[in-house]
């Protein structure tokens, strides 16, 4: 289980996220994978937005779009109030004029507003993103999916409203926490959200215990649900800094994003994916830094990011990859005619002359798609991953069956 690469990585996390991940599953049932990263991305929403990380140059603020991908009756609504009690405690109680921490549902041009004064940035928690994303554009006729993009940079904005002049906005940070099921996966990211970059901008958690949630007669103690005040109070409490990666921390991470992308040579959603998981490496350096100052007694924590530190930031992003494979695995898993249907013409036409009793080696496929030049072999390979193909043993069945 300790080397199961489906699982959180929780020893890059500090001991005391641990011991409370530990007990809510132990009492709630509460799966691992969205546990963890729904502390991730609300620890990330206690730094305050002025914070930068810095990697030779490129910086970055702790802007973290997640996405859980869980099925129903998995208690997500309760999870996502136990790991950011914390924080919506913080925005009820702030005194500040059009400044909210938290939100389960916002407009683009409101989320703009509350971030005018907002030095901690907004935590969006959405129960069901498909029915976000189609409510994205309900209320602006300029589409507003594009400008939600524009928010996963950290470059300043600025906030328009009729009659008035435009009010830069310097130091925004929308967080998103969501949740969607597998089977939703084709309806929430369509093929041009994975060429335009949009579902490249998220991180992805499945579900790692799929099975029935039975209940028992534990109970929670009050010790594990106060044990994080103290470390996310000293999160809150850091004055904005850039870190900066220090020089054994630079070699390292250069080091794992060249080996990525050697690893995954010709697997293109993958390479695709890599730049946006560059950066969220970056943004993972600085809350995985402020997270381990939280468990020292030090006033302040070290402008520089250590190795160590990266060493843990490259574990989770390896997590991270794997996800966005069984992510991808979900969309074509379950709308194989869809993949189909967005292959060339001559690919469809050819697949179709396939049999659909028969089980192919891939010397076989080669001659019937790469022989007659319909693809490249690298393309088959890749395609031969896809849900278009089902694998037994050596051999190779088409699974679209013919019209």
């Amino acid at each position: 289980m300790e080397n199961d690469k489906n699982l959180f990585p929780t020893d890059s996390l500090p001991d005391y996220l641990n011991q409370v991940i530990g007990h809510f599953k132990e009492v709630f049932e509460y799966d691992i994978n969205a546990q963890a990263l729904s502390s991730v991305v609300n620890c990330a929403s206690l730094i305050d937005s002025r914070t930068t990380s810095n990697f030779k140059g490129k910086v970055q603020r702790p802007i973290f779009w997640s996405c859980i991908i869980q099925e129903t009756g998995t208690a997500k609504s309760n999870l996502l109030a136990s790991h950011t009690e914390f924080l919506m405690e913080k925005s009820l109680g702030s005194t500040e004029a059009n400044t909210i921490y938290i939100a389960d549902e916002s407009t683009y041009e409101a989320l703009l507003k509350y971030s005018e004064n907002n030095i901690r940035g907004i935590l969006m928690t959405i129960d069901e993103l498909p029915t976000w994303i189609k409510g994205m554009d309900n209320y602006s006729s300029n589409g507003n999916k594009s400008r939600m993009m524009s928010l996963w940079n950290p470059k300043p904005v600025q906030l328009l409203r009729k009659g008035e002049p435009p009010v830069p906005i310097k130091h925004h940070k929308v967080n998103l926490l969501a949740y969607t099921q597998p089977t939703k996966i084709a309806e929430l990211f369509k093929s041009d959200d994975i060429k335009d970059g949009f579902a490249n901008r998220f991180l992805f958690a499945e579900q790692y215990d799929t099975g029935f949630r039975f209940e028992n007669d534990k109970k929670l103690e009050h010790r594990y649900a106060s044990l994080l005040n103290v470390p996310y109070n000293r999160i809150w409490n850091v004055k904005p800094t850039e870190f900066i990666f220090d020089k054994e921390a630079i070699k390292c991470f250069s080091e794992w994003y060249n080996r990525q992308g050697v690893i995954y040579t010709g697997y293109k959603s993958i390479i695709d994916y890599l730049p946006k998981l560059s950066t969220y490496g970056i943004r993972l350096a600085v809350v995985l830094h402020l997270m381990e100052f939280s468990e020292l007694t030090t006033k302040e924590p070290k402008k520089e990011i250590s190795s160590e530190t990266i060493n843990r930031v490259c574990k989770l992003l390896e997590f991270f990859i794997e996800q966005y494979k069984r992510m991808l695995d979900n969309r074509y898993q379950n709308y194989e005619q869809q993949v189909l249907d967005e292959q060339r013409p001559e690919f469809i036409k050819c697949y179709r002359t396939l049999s659909e009793e028969k089980s192919y080696q891939a010397k076989d496929l080669q001659k019937i798609f790469v022989d007659t030049d319909v693809v490249s072999r690298r393309q088959l390979y890749n395609l031969l991953k896809t849900a278009l193909f089902r694998k037994e043993g050596k051999r190779y069945e088409k699974t679209v069956p013919n019209e």
